[in-house]
């Protein structure tokens, strides 16, 4: 589908939707690999990866996933984070840092394609941060031309 924006014209290629399951409270989950293969289903040879969380009380973000790196990374949220105390309550238990954290990292990135690839620099990863596990999550891929 193409809409035309101020005489150009963008195409929306592909929509795919996958799903993650996370297994603890806090983690980094590399989902790098799922977004390359959908990206690979696209026809757009260049353009933009669009990629979006569908939750409020998880993140994405692109960092280097290394065992001591994702660990001092949650560490950092767990102490720099937010403390409270908090007024928003849901179901007598507080989710509130974990909506306040992923409020402040954000819930998409965008990726420059190239070529049919995404282009990320040597280390970079695209990680789901999760902050209030275990959830099944839902991303949305968009590629945009």
């Amino acid at each position: 589908m193409s809409i035309p924006q101020n005489g150009l014209y963008y195409t929306f290629d592909m929509q795919k939707v996958i799903s993650v399951k996370t297994d603890k409270k806090r983690l980094l989950v590399d989902i790098t690999s799922d977004v390359e293969g959908a990206v690979s289903q696209s026809k757009i040879d260049e353009g933009i990866a669009l990629i979006f969380v569908k939750h409020t009380t998880c993140a994405l973000m692109i960092s280097e996933m290394e065992d001591a790196l994702e660990k001092d990374i949650l560490k950092y949220f767990e102490k720099e984070g937010p403390k409270g105390p908090f007024a928003h309550t849901h179901g007598g238990q507080s989710h509130t840092p974990s909506h306040i954290l992923s409020a402040s990292i954000g819930q998409s990135v965008s990726i420059p394609l190239k070529n049919g690839k995404m282009l990320l620099g040597t280390w970079q990863r695209i990680c789901l941060a999760e902050f209030d596990g275990p959830r099944e999550r839902e991303i949305i891929i968009q590629t945009i031309e």
